[in-house]
């Protein structure tokens, strides 16, 4: 058994490029954008590194601004 409490995590599949981050669900606006708050979540919880993907093309370069 390995021990050792400094564990990190790495997400490898974060579609921050979604509209729900802005606050956005199935075409309607419901809240402020909240992407900062997600990061403190990732941070609280020991996930230093994101890979952050897209489903498509044109939200690359949106996901390049939030890298």
């Amino acid at each position: 058994m390995i021990s050792n409490s400094n564990i990190y995590y790495f997400d490898i599949a974060a579609n921050l490029s979604a509209q729900h981050y802005s606050g956005i669900y199935k075409g309607h606006k419901y809240h402020a954008p909240d992407l900062d708050e997600v990061f403190k979540r990732a941070d609280a919880v020991g996930c230093d590194r994101l890979l952050i993907t897209s489903s498509h093309l044109t939200d690359a370069r949106q996901c390049l601004e939030i890298s």
